[in-house]
């Protein structure tokens, strides 16, 4: 199962740099957004539960070893910020359209390659 999901991060990884590396500012927003669930599912694989250990409880005479819940963590807080960044980037390209009534990055910046 692990190489599974290994080879679907990989594609995500792949399909998010292709669309970083794209002339539209959606696919480069649309791309950023795949990259962070790459990373999500990435740190959600990195952190199985190695020999069955317990989960951490509020009882301190139990002796045993717990998961660490520090990747479990991480990941909320990436699928916050990224949520976060995805309305700000679409915000600006909104504005973007809005002013220049394009968002291909040759319009915008001139370049012609």
């Amino acid at each position: 199962m692990e190489w599974d999901l290994l080879l679907m991060i990989s594609l995500m990884f792949a399909v998010a740099i292709y669309l970083v590396l794209g002339k539209l500012l959606s696919n480069v927003v649309l791309g950023m957004m795949v990259f962070s669930n790459a990373i999500n599912l990435l740190l959600v694989l990195t952190s199985e539960n190695p020999n069955s250990k317990a989960v951490a409880i509020l009882d301190p005479s139990v002796n045993t070893s717990y998961i660490d819940p520090l990747p479990q963590a991480l990941a909320l807080t990436a699928i916050v910020i990224g949520f976060g960044l995805l309305s700000f980037f679409l915000i600006i390209i909104y504005q973007v359209f809005r002013q220049s009534g394009s968002e291909s990055q040759e319009k915008l910046f001139g370049r012609k390659d």
